[in-house]
């Protein structure tokens, strides 16, 4: 069992570590081993409610679950600044995604773009829609960090689904930009090139104007008069699935 003072130090180090991260409750987790995640540390202060929700939500996993650690409760709300409800927390080594790599993969399905996002819960929700849709990747430019913790747990785990990337320019992208904004081509009256980047702004500022200047069409997403937009992440799913078709 591991010292308290040794375990404190080492959730607070991962959470400021450039190759760790810190995943906070039972669908993070689980959803990160799934995918093949490597866990260094896996903490509970109930055991028992864990290995229930392993039996029930993922036999598939009840090894794991049933081999992680127990410490007192006092300890574990002092390595969860927001104590998940379901009272586990872990350390997994972060994966290294790089932008020449997935440039280079063979692309079946769309690339998402994300223009200077400012909302950390909408971005997990993308990288969540993106994974479930079969994304190649998710590209965030701009200066909010996709692997911060609200993002984390806005993505249940599934960043170690599909690569995801924080960018500081699009100038080396080199496959067909399709921009999603309120002033195009009616989604559902077009076809997309799948093999192509989908790129979207932020709720209140939309996609600059240099991306616009670059994109091979501009695709709006069809509203009820009076509405002047919708979420970012139902946006993003919106358009995957409407392409899947």
């Amino acid at each position: 069992m591991s010292e308290p003072n040794d375990l404190i130090e080492k959730f607070r180090s991962a959470r400021k570590s450039e190759h760790k991260v810190v995943l906070e409750g039972f669908h993070v987790i689980k959803h990160a081993l799934r995918f093949n995640a490597t866990l260094l540390s896996c903490v509970t202060y109930d055991k028992k409610y864990v290995q229930y929700l392993a039996l029930s939500l993922a036999p598939d996993l009840k090894e794991i679950f049933d081999a992680i650690e127990t410490v007192e409760e006092k300890l574990f709300k002092e390595l969860s600044p927001k104590p998940p409800e379901s009272k586990i927390i872990a350390i997994a080594k972060k994966p290294r995604y790089f932008l020449s790599d997935v440039l280079k993969e063979k692309q079946k399905n769309p690339i998402v773009l994300l223009d200077d996002p400012s909302h950390p819960g909408n971005v997990g929700s993308v990288i969540r829609v993106a994974a479930a849709a079969g994304v190649h990747a998710v590209l965030v430019m701009g200066e909010l960090d996709p692997w911060r913790p609200q993002v984390l747990r806005g993505a249940q785990g599934l960043h170690f689904a599909l690569p995801i990337v924080h960018i500081e320019s699009a100038s080396s992208l080199n496959k067909p930009f399709i921009v999603f904004d309120e002033r195009g081509e009616n989604l559902f009256k077009t076809k997309l090139p799948r093999e192509s980047i989908f790129i979207f702004g932020s709720e209140r500022r939309g996609v600059s104007k240099e991306l616009k200047g670059k994109a091979e069409k501009i695709i709006s997403i069809p509203m009820q008069k009076r509405v002047s937009s919708i979420n970012l992440a139902t946006s993003v799913g919106i358009a995957l699935y409407a392409t899947k078709l």
